[in-house]
């Protein structure tokens, strides 16, 4: 691509590090590969890395580090910070759209997130032309997920340690993620009436 074309984006939800937050989580780290790759292909001229929680910043400069790595520029790097759902990388997303001025995303997402990850995009950005650029998870750990109710951050964390629990869960959250992106757009529409 060249300087004159127009952004286009790669966007890298967080998987998170793993449970002693020692490294990326080998989903983090595929879906950040994926990114560079799409990169080094001159199909994305920016790419937007989603970060997780209170270690955000760990998160962040370990992704940059492996992009940078990876030979993309540190200037064609940004960060959503600190998100706690899909929702608020949905709503960090908006930010660069809006700064970057991109039409055209490539969703980097593992298989089984891809559909739900989609739906939100969709449901958000319904002009934004999403490509989705999936890849199948290769090994799968425990993730650092805390939660203030702890019960809630051990299940989050386990989910990615067995193939079946990350399926069961994206497939449950596929089947409620438009009632809850319905609710959501709802509070957002009330309150921008308000204001």
């Amino acid at each position: 691509m060249k300087s004159e074309d127009p952004i286009v984006a790669a966007f890298v939800p967080s998987y998170c590090l793993v449970a002693d937050q020692s490294g990326l989580s080998t989903l983090s780290k595929e879906s950040v590969e994926g990114s560079a790759r799409l990169y080094r292909s001159r199909l994305v001229n920016r790419i937007i890395l989603s970060t997780a929680y209170n270690v955000w910043e760990t998160e962040w400069q370990m992704k940059l580090e492996l992009l940078k790595s990876l030979g993309v520029p540190t200037e064609h790097i940004f960060c959503i910070k600190e998100v706690t759902s899909s929702y608020d990388e949905v709503q960090g997303l908006r930010q660069y759209i809006e700064e970057l001025g991109f039409v055209k995303c490539f969703l980097v997402t593992e298989r089984c997130h891809t559909p739900r990850a989609y739906m939100a995009l969709q449901a958000e950005f319904p002009q934004l032309g999403i490509v989705c650029e999936t890849f199948d998870v290769t090994e799968l750990e425990e993730t650092y997920e805390p939660h203030h109710i702890k019960i809630l951050g051990k299940i989050k964390g386990w989910r990615t340690q067995y193939y079946w629990s990350w399926w069961l869960w994206n497939k449950s959250f596929e089947l409620i993620t438009p009632i809850l992106l319905r609710k959501k757009l709802k509070q957002n529409r009330l309150a921008q009436a308000s204001a």
